[in-house]
């Protein structure tokens, strides 16, 4: 039996193109998938006439993890059940072809909101401010989705985007535009935030700065985000993190990031003094920071055992696991490599990349100091290949 006849399709009409004799599938863009729901999910056959038909129920349906997403035999088919976070690939094949088409699906809890920042940022006329937007889950767990969403003004004349702008607000002329961030598979869901734009040079004049979050406790390692407000005349407030210059009085406690406010604290316990200084009229604010993580448990090299190519290089990732906490703690550049063969390979700069030297193996010792941890890890490096 012909594939033709076996999916009830019209035998080709005599001026098919010449070579055009196969079947392609495709699988139909699918909602958002969300644990605890189901899917339908659609495939639709391009013919060697050009027509389109539905195959939906004529493919085979395959999920690469069903753990994670399982599809239901019977009919109809191409359900999907939906059954925990992660990722999988779909798969669909047409019966008694070769015609396939996979998709691959990210599952997450649904959208609840979205957060753009800078709140209520004051931008001089002619500049570009970056806007952040993050989703807020049902299960409480927090991404950037700024490059997912799409971004809009309700007065374009002040503040523009250009199509798949990801986050980046042209300022035209002084106004107040009304910015809204809207994801395409939650088109309820929005995210709003004012910006106020002012004529080049005639901008209000800054009165003092406050900081969030004030006198930070850090006992675990994720990042911290500072914030930085800005108070003008007539009690008005506008975020203005990214237009501080921040510091960290003591980097071997906690670093930060000049620009953005984003903090990470090391593994030394101590109370820096974490700063925000205006740009334009040198006008500050600090805040004591109060860092004392648990002791570091283990370190672990996440790849293992490497093998290189001379002139090549690997790149690893140096884990800390710490007492008493689940969280763990990316830790390159706080460790030390200290090789048995010093002419083999080497670790240059922070720590991220393994370079072979010379053939031959060598054993790295990982230590982090302060707890005195420490792994081994076998490198062999291989001669080059010739192209």
């Amino acid at each position: 039996m012909s594939l033709l006849k076996a999916l009830n399709l019209p035998p080709l009409r005599p001026q098919a193109p010449a070579g055009a004799g196969s079947v392609s599938i495709a699988i139909d863009k699918p909602g958002p998938f969300e644990p605890g729901s189901r899917q339908q999910l659609s495939a639709t056959a391009l013919l060697p006439d050009g027509s389109i038909r539905n195959v939906t129920g004529k493919v085979r349906w395959e999920s690469s993890d069903e753990n994670v997403v399982k599809m239901l035999p019977g009919r109809p088919s191409g359900l999907a059940q939906v059954l925990r976070a992660g990722r999988v690939t779909i798969t669909a094949t047409l019966i008694g072809g070769k015609a396939q088409d996979t998709i691959t699906v990210k599952i997450q809890a649904r959208l609840q909101d979205i957060v753009i920042t800078p709140e209520n940022p004051l931008v001089e006329a002619g500049e570009t401010e970056e806007l952040t937007a993050t989703g807020i889950r049902a299960d409480g767990s927090t991404e950037d989705i700024t490059f997912e969403v799409e971004w809009s003004s309700n007065k374009p004349r002040v503040a523009f985007f250009e199509p798949d702008s990801g986050g980046s607000c042209e300022t035209r002329e002084a106004g107040t535009a009304l910015v809204a961030a809207t994801h395409p598979d939650a088109p309820d869901v929005h995210g709003f935030t004012k910006v106020e734009v002012f004529a080049p040079g005639r901008g209000p004049a800054l009165q003092t700065i406050s900081l969030e979050p004030l006198n930070p406790d850090i006992k675990e390692p994720p990042v911290v985000q500072f914030r930085a407000w800005g108070h003008f005349a007539g009690n008005v407030k506008h975020e203005i993190t990214r237009h501080v210059r921040w510091t960290s009085s003591d980097p071997t406690v906690l670093t930060i990031n000049a620009d953005g406010g984003r903090a990470r604290p090391r593994l030394r316990a101590g109370n820096p003094v974490v700063t925000a200084v205006d740009r334009v009229t040198g006008k500050s604010q600090s805040t004591t920071v109060y860092v004392a993580l648990p002791g570091v448990r283990d370190i672990s090299v996440e790849e293992g055992d490497l093998t290189i190519a001379v002139g090549a290089s690997a790149t690893v990732n140096v884990t800390a696991t710490f007492h008493g906490i689940a969280q763990t703690m990316r830790v390159n550049e706080l460790v030390q490599w200290t090789p048995t063969l010093s002419n083999v390979a080497t670790v240059p700069g922070m720590g991220n990349l393994v370079h072979g030297d010379a053939p031959g193996e060598t054993d790295f010792t990982v230590l982090e100091r302060l707890s005195g941890a420490s792994t081994v890890v076998h490198v062999t490096v291989v001669p080059a290949t010739t192209p």
